[in-house]
């Protein structure tokens, strides 16, 4: 049991070291020296391969009744096409009828276009959201727009820390 729960935590740091950026070269090395044995590249490019297999997993799960619904974006820098660009991390939050809150779903996209925002929305509502009865975001155009395109009989409410 022991070595399982610590094949676990190496794959969770290497995880962490994938989502960050670091380069397969760079983890093995930190592994080597956190752990004090060899690891293989081939180990790394694994453990990331299986990272991606859950996000996958979690990024199309469906969703059922959400009484609220909290979005936001900020801005991350991104590497798209070999070049680093500012973009936007659409970012959804569900409450449930219970009270208990959940990430829905994020979406990197080039801006806060109401495009962007819209065809995030879609993807919620494919993966059966249902019951919102209000939308909570800031007063950004583009999210009222999509919200009114995609959910019109949803009530809107400006997020009171972004007054």
């Amino acid at each position: 049991e022991k070595g399982v729960r610590s094949e676990r935590a190496l794959s969770i740091a290497l995880g962490e070291m994938y989502i960050n950026g670091v380069s397969t070269r760079k983890a093995t090395n930190i592994v080597e020296q956190m752990c004090g044995f060899e690891v293989s590249a081939q180990m790394v490019s694994n453990a990331s391969k299986e990272l991606d297999v859950s996000l996958e997993a979690w990024r199309n799960r469906s969703l059922g009744q959400m009484d609220y619904l909290l979005v936001d974006a900020r801005h991350e820098q991104v590497r798209v096409g070999g070049v680093v660009r500012n973009c936007a991390v659409l970012i959804a939050i569900g409450i449930d009828p219970q009270g208990r809150r959940e990430v829905l779903g994020t979406q990197v996209s080039l801006s806060e276009a109401e495009v962007h925002w819209r065809e995030f929305f879609k993807d919620l509502h494919k993966r059966r959201l249902h019951g919102v009865k209000l939308l909570v975001s800031d007063a950004h155009h583009s999210i009222k727009a999509a919200r009114k395109a995609v959910m019109p009989n949803v009530a809107w409410q400006r997020c009171q820390f972004h007054l």
